[in-house]
């Protein structure tokens, strides 16, 4: 048995690696880096040169004490999967100094899918700001999404625009890649405990030989 936990360690480096090489690929494949967060840091796009924080803010009710009937209502803060529709508080921190010089304009729309595949049209305009220098680098607005549906806010800056995307009252599915790491961890699993035991088999088996030709020998 210590022979088969000493194997297995032995290949442990490689499955370790094998891992960490599987799960940024799986990321990869699911995540746009123009439209999703950055990696390791939440609610931040990066987009054509330019890095925004986007922050929404939803009233939800916390199971608190009471103050003349009324239950206490707290805001929570999301990124980019917002789980209830209703008015929303969105805030834009425009994160480089160089943005903040140029003059920016905002549009929160509805989205749909377009005719071409991976295209999206605009549907719908919710909330637009007109073009203006924010010098703090803070945009603020408020949203009523009145119903479940994919929506954008959609930035201009000096004429390039980014569009970062809003999904409303959506249950975020995990993506097939996602879905596939457990069973891809499995089978790394399995084969380095297979490994292991071939090894372990094969040691023993030398090890027999070399005891029954040393007997012979002795003979």
């Amino acid at each position: 048995m210590k022979t088969v936990m000493k194997q297995l360690l032995q290949s442990t480096p490689f499955l370790m690696a094998t891992i960490f090489f599987c799960i940024p690929y799986a990321w990869a494949q699911e995540e746009n880096p123009v439209q999703e967060p950055m990696l390791g840091i939440p609610c931040v796009t990066k987009a054509k040169g330019y890095v925004v924080h986007f922050t929404a803010y939803q009233r939800a009710e916390k199971g608190g004490k009471e103050e003349e009937g009324k239950k206490k209502l707290e805001f929570e803060r999301f990124c980019h999967n917002l789980p209830i529709t209703g008015t929303t508080l969105i805030t834009i921190d425009l994160v480089d100094h160089y943005t903040r010089s140029r003059p920016v304009a905002l549009r929160i729309v509805e989205t749909a899918s377009g005719e071409e595949q991976g295209t999206v049209t605009e549907t719908r305009t919710l909330v637009e700001l007109p073009e203006k220098n924010y010098r703090a680098g803070l945009l603020e607005t408020q949203v009523d999404f009145n119903k479940r549906g994919v929506y954008a806010a959609v930035l201009t800056i000096g004429g390039e625009e980014i569009s970062i995307p809003i999904r409303v009252g959506i249950k975020e599915e995990a993506s097939l890649a996602r879905r596939l790491l457990p069973i891809i961890f499995g089978i790394l699993i399995l084969a380095a405990l297979g490994y292991a035991f071939y090894r372990y088999r094969s040691t023993k088996g030398k090890k027999a030989e070399m005891k029954a030709k040393k007997e012979t020998e002795e003979k």
